[in-house]
C-alpha cells in the first residue's frame, strides 16, 4: 500500500474477474475510508463460491461487521 497504487490495483482485479471463467464465484467489492488518514481509500473483495452454505449472509455479515467496528476508524461507503 506504500505506492498508493491500490485503486489501479482494484481495477486490474476486477477486470481479470470479468473474464475469468469460474461464475461459481461472486465478487462484492467495497471500498473502506480510513478518516485519521485525510481520508485514505482501501479497496477490499470478497470473493465467495456460489455453494458456500452461507454464500447468502457473508456480505450482510461482512458490512454489519466493518459499520460497527468504530475503533477501526474506517467507514465503508
Amino acid at each position: 500500500m506504500i505506492d498508493s497504487k491500490e485503486a489501479a490495483r482494484a481495477i486490474l482485479f476486477n477486470r481479470r474477474y470479468q473474464v475469468w471463467e469460474h461464475r461459481e464465484w461472486q465478487l462484492f467489492n467495497y471500498t473502506l475510508i480510513d478518516p485519521d488518514d485525510q481520508g485514505r481509500k482501501y479497496f477490499l473483495g470478497l470473493l465467495i463460491h456460489l455453494s458456500h452454505p452461507h454464500y447468502a449472509y457473508i456480505p450482510g455479515e461482512f458490512e454489519e461487521y466493518i459499520q460497527k467496528d468504530k475503533k477501526s476508524g474506517k467507514l465503508i461507503l
